[in-house]
């Protein structure tokens, strides 16, 4: 018998954070709700195999967990999973996550348990986000009416140059040269809206995103609207999607506009959002400091999935962002750095566990000032840079102490992208060589070892992105240590192993990567390529997509056989998968599990795994 409505227990959560009711024959996901809760549920009549899908009408004992979400979008938004719950609560329903995906390995390892950690939150759990693609379009009809953005507050109006009177003329003069369509004195258009999608819907849940995003963000997008609206651009049409990318280090901002093709209303929009200096300033008055730093274009279909598919052409200004990280000497290993083991309520008030033995210190085998100095990465629009700066710093951290350096070690990081954790750990490492699939990822590795000055010659060349080179030259003390090569793992390393030229070969191709706008080349050192070709790692790094590791990347990190492995992941359902690999081969086990909150609010979760050789 079909049943429309169900009342049941909320039992537990699944790996999205969804809450689980147990039916007779079946179990049921039902977002919005909270363990304990009694729910009443509508089923959605989506199913795979024994499992069914409800949306909750009525709760009848609400959870002291639950909380009032505090964004007006979340019950229509696929962005977040969890503003319903206290954030205590989220990092409890996130570590049983963990728990759970990692629960099958107790058949190969029955201590696995022990060696979870709780989890790590985020030191800022709203505001966090310093990227966002967002959808450009109207409010469907099956959303809930919205006012257009008809008026800019003051805040807003930093961002429009022009007065709302000359867009208006910009605008009747547009809607003047355009055919009156049948239908348009019967109904105005529904207002503008740039934001996220529902959740598994391509209807824009609502305008901005509050909780995510910083209020110069949001003020962007509002102001953003206005003038779509007053233009009459053709949204979904000529602009359909919009990337903004906002440095939690400088405060400055790119914006990249997507859309099929190349519009003619490009020359007006700049006009309107170029930054200007105010006209007949004292001679001695500072300029204002604006915020929006560059302006891009990128022609590309708007298709389901990722919408970035391409090099943006800048139109004003630069589209690289610039972020800064800041190791932590970690005296005492990763223990010692994050203090005590506790529970996850306690972690939540700000104390930090973990597992890893005080003799994975880097403080004694490391100058902690060096090793301290902060990097700085200077990142394209298409290029990878974790979302939430200030908690990549604690995921970094954690993960260059679970690679227990001591300045005598090879290490591969595979997966490099940027070569952000590359140059993390080649302070502490013999040598690094770093691995990447896209070359633009490795050209911008390069570009960052340059600006952070890994290289003899990069701390006086004046080459970096952003024009300096913190002020320092680091280039004696950690020259020759850091290499990046493009290709697929796989393919790579085992003719590196193999074949003692292959690396000096490969890298005299790919010399464009490595070379400066400007023509100079940066290559890296003979002594350096002498150290790395032939041989096998001590430790290797991996951080790959949701998807996982390929299964010939663990065939090859099993044959080149590292004392230890360190797996960042940000899927554990993958994660485990692959963990399950290396463990099966007999010749791994883990030693430690460390869950890291990068994402508050949503279901997600970081996990760092160190394994070490039996």
């Amino acid at each position: 018998m079909k049943l429309d409505t169900i009342i049941g227990a909320v039992k537990g959560y699944n790996h999205e954070g969804m809450g689980v009711i147990a039916l007779k024959d079946q179990i049921c996901f039902v977002p919005g709700v909270l363990a304990g809760e009694e729910v009443k549920v509508r089923l959605t009549g989506k199913k795979k195999g024994k499992v069914v899908w409800g949306e909750a009408l009525e709760i009848r004992n609400p959870s002291q967990e639950r909380q009032i979400p505090p964004c007006p979008h979340y019950l229509r938004c696929g962005g977040c999973q969890l503003q319903h719950a206290a954030y205590t609560h989220q990092l409890e329903i996130k570590q049983s996550i963990v728990e759970r995906a990692f629960g099958p390995l107790r058949r190969q390892d029955e201590n696995i348990m022990a060696k979870l950690q709780p989890i790590l939150p985020a030191p800022q759990p709203a505001e966090y986000r310093n990227k966002g693609i967002f959808a450009v379009g109207r409010a469907g009809n099956g959303l809930a009416k919205q006012a257009a953005v008809t008026e800019l507050s003051a805040s807003e109006k930093q961002w429009a140059q022009k007065e709302p009177s000359a867009q208006m003329a910009s605008a009747q003069a547009r809607e003047s040269a355009q055919p009156e369509h049948p239908a348009s004195q019967k109904a105005p258009l529904p207002p503008v809206q740039i934001g996220f999608y529902g959740r598994q819907s391509r209807e824009i849940a609502g305008h901005g995103c509050p909780v995510l995003f910083s209020q110069q963000v949001n003020g962007l997008l509002h102001a953003l609207a206005f003038w779509l609206e007053q233009n009459k651009i053709a949204v979904g049409q000529e602009l359909h999607h919009m990337m903004i990318r906002q440095s939690h280090t400088t405060g400055k901002i790119i914006l990249v506009l997507i859309g099929e093709k190349e519009p003619d209303w490009l020359p007006e929009f700049l006009a309107t959002f170029v930054p200007k200096d105010p006209i007949n300033l004292p001679p001695l008055a500072p300029k204002p400091d604006h915020l929006l730093a560059g302006i891009g274009w990128l022609s590309a279909p708007d298709k389901a999935g990722p919408v970035i598919s391409g090099k943006p052409k800048t139109l004003w200004g630069s589209l690289i962002t610039i972020e800064e990280l800041q190791p932590q000497p970690l005296q005492g290993g990763i223990s010692g750095a994050l203090g005590g083991a506790g529970s996850v309520a306690n972690n939540a008030a700000g104390a930090k566990g973990s597992a890893l033995d005080a003799t994975n210190s880097v403080a004694e085998t490391a100058d902690s000032a060096a090793a301290s100095a902060p990097l700085r990465f200077a990142i394209s629009p298409e290029a990878f840079f974790q979302v939430n700066t200030a908690q990549a710093n604690t995921l970094y951290d954690l993960a260059a102490a679970a690679c227990g350096l001591t300045g005598k070690e090879i290490l591969w990081d595979l997966y490099c992208g940027s070569g952000t954790i590359s140059l993390y750990v080649a302070r502490q490492a013999k040598a690094v060589l770093g691995i990447e699939i896209s070359q633009a990822s490795i050209k911008d590795a390069w570009i960052n070892a340059r600006i952070n000055s890994f290289h003899s010659g990069a701390g006086t060349s004046g080459d970096s992105m952003d024009g300096n080179n913190n002020g320092r030259s680091d280039s004696q003390a950690f020259a020759d240590r850091l290499c990046f090569l493009a290709g697929a793992a796989e393919e790579l390393i085992p003719r590196l192993i193999k074949e003692p030229d292959f690396l000096a070969d490969k890298l005299k191709q790919q010399a464009p990567l490595y070379t400066s706008p400007k023509g100079e080349v940066f290559p890296p050192s003979e002594e350096l390529v002498e150290l790395l070709a032939g041989k096998t790692p001590d430790v290797v790094l991996l951080d790959p997509p949701s998807k996982g590791a390929e299964a010939a990347v663990l065939e090859t990190i099993l044959a080149a056989g590292p004392q230890r492995i360190v797996y960042v992941s940000c899927d554990p359902a993958t994660l485990v998968r692959d963990v399950q690999v290396l463990i099966s081969s007999g010749k791994y086990e883990v030693e430690m599990i460390q869950p890291v909150d990068m994402f508050p609010q949503t279901g997600h979760v970081e996990c760092v795994v160190k394994l070490k050789r039996r």
